[in-house]
């Protein structure tokens, strides 16, 4: 065993002094937004940002002095605290994931922020935030069982999908990683000040077009194409700004392949590293809306036991594609989970009935929408009456796109309509199956099928629902599932 590795109380290095100091700043949040909300705090005042940054340091080095981690020969341990003291113990041979995090001050320091986790669903049981590159590979041959010198001259794992800058590009233009962004900002102006603020943050591009526009005269023509264009702009802007998110999060994305399980690499300033074990997948989703097919793409998530928790930032490996050519889907999902019978699924129909009640459940929708929009715009909002034929097509849509499948290795929903999603679990994942009926699944003698999969309901992430089948073939189903499961 390295010398480095013996069974002895250990320090992380003196430079993860900094790395702790900047987390701290995360504890003290609490204390800035107190001041934001109350207004005692001068946030003009370089003084108040003095503070804060001292309070970091000595927070950040009492967090540092107190913590320690052990190597064993089968296992490690840490201990953290001063005065609440908190000890954790991990045996190698739990180990679901090693994760391996660097951001931009870890890459600048050299070091690295490991993860060590256990499949308990808990979050990371240890986490060593500041260890070298060199610790990082012992710690990895140690979990796997080898020697420093046998892990580095190891053949390189083989790799099952990279996507080059071209695919990020793509991927930014079919998600909407944008929009977050911008949902996230109208959130922060309105808990900042409310409409006055927003006001105020938005004047200097308000203002310029809206005095142009006053000026230009136009007519109803000449508005509408001017509101098109703006709209179109916007639009491309938040395009733009996807294709810049995607690149950022998913730069060099890299999903090799090991004996047991699948590893990750990406990211352009924080780099991470990621693992998954193949038995610890719970459910894969496959995700195909409108624009996913216009390029010929989807995206691949997946979701795992200890993702069912709301953990503390565990990096689990949650996207086996981000974005991949839609005709080689099936090919990865074999590699890795070869039981279960990727592009072989006996799709079946749901119940004869099932638009019926689709129709009734959207058309009820559309009234209620329908009233609030008599109620402001009076006649006007007889226009909306146009959308019911596309309320129709849509429901007729996804009950004739909808497919279920059952057999005795995998269970799996297809979600037609506009946008597709297919979610797809081994029968041996399977926790507890319920029917479930409403009041009007009972009127039209129709029932769901619950299927529940640890981590199914991971973020992000839809429940695997058998939807809309006859209620003895619902029954039946349900049965087959818990005999096999």
């Amino acid at each position: 065993m390295p010398p480095e590795m013996h069974a002895l109380d250990r320090r992380l290095p003196p430079a993860s002094l900094l790395i702790f100091s900047v987390n701290s700043i995360t504890q003290l949040l609490p204390l800035v937004i107190l001041g934001l909300i109350s207004g005692k705090a001068d946030f003009g005042q370089i003084g108040f940002w003095l503070l804060i940054a001292l309070l970091a340091v000595v927070l950040g080095a009492l967090n540092w002095f107190s913590f320690r981690y052990r190597v064993g020969r089968d296992q490690i341990s840490s201990r953290s605290g001063l005065i609440f003291r908190k000890q954790r113990l991990l045996k190698f041979a739990q180990v679901q994931n090693l994760s391996v995090v660097r951001t931009l001050l870890h890459r600048l320091l050299g070091l690295s922020l490991v993860r060590i986790e256990s499949g308990s669903g808990a979050g990371d049981d240890i986490r060593l935030d500041g260890v070298t590159q060199a610790q990082v590979i012992e710690l990895q041959a140690m979990i796997r069982g080898e020697h420093a010198a046998d892990s580095i001259s190891s053949a390189p794992d083989p790799v099952l999908l990279k996507l080059g800058t071209l695919e990020l590009v793509r991927l930014g233009l079919i998600s909407n990683r944008g929009m977050l962004v911008v949902a996230a900002l109208f959130g922060y102006l309105v808990q900042s000040g409310g409409e006055r603020s927003m006001r105020a943050s938005m004047s200097w591009l308000i203002d310029p077009i809206w005095a142009q526009y006053q000026g230009a005269h136009l007519s109803y023509m000449g508005t509408a194409l001017a509101v098109l264009s703006m709209l179109l702009v916007a639009l491309i802007a938040v395009r733009l700004l996807s294709v810049g998110l995607s690149i950022l999060q998913f730069h060099g994305f890299e999903l090799s392949a090991r004996p047991d399980r699948v590893l990750g690499r990406y990211g352009l300033l924080t780099r991470i590293q990621a693992a998954l074990k193949f038995e610890r997948i719970q459910q894969v989703a496959i995700e195909q809306s409108l624009l996913h097919r216009g390029f010929g793409r989807a995206s691949i998530r997946v979701r795992s036991a200890a993702q069912q928790a709301a953990n503390e930032g565990v990096q689990q490996l949650a996207w086996l594609a981000p974005v991949i050519r839609a005709g080689r889907v099936d090919e990865l999902l074999k590699r890795i989970q070869p039981q279960v019978e990727w592009g072989q699924f006996n799709w079946q129909p749901l119940a004869g009935d099932a638009l019926y009640l689709v129709l009734v459940q959207r058309l009820a929708w559309f009234s209620v929408f329908f009233a609030v929009l008599a109620v402001v715009f009076k006649l006007k909002a007889l226009w909306a009456l146009l959308l019911l034929p596309v309320v129709c097509f849509s429901a007729w849509l996804y009950v004739r796109r909808t497919r279920i499948h059952v057999s005795a290795q995998s269970v799996a929903v297809f979600h037609g309509g506009i946008n597709h999603l297919t979610l797809a679990s081994r029968v041996g994942r399977i926790q507890t199956i319920a029917i479930r009926q409403g009041p009007l699944d009972r009127a039209f003698g129709l029932a769901s099928v619950d299927v529940d999969v640890a981590g199914s309901m991971g973020a992000g992430l839809r429940q695997l629902v058998l939807p809309l089948l006859e209620v003895e073939r619902a029954r039946l189903l349900a049965k087959q599932l818990l005999d096999h499961a």
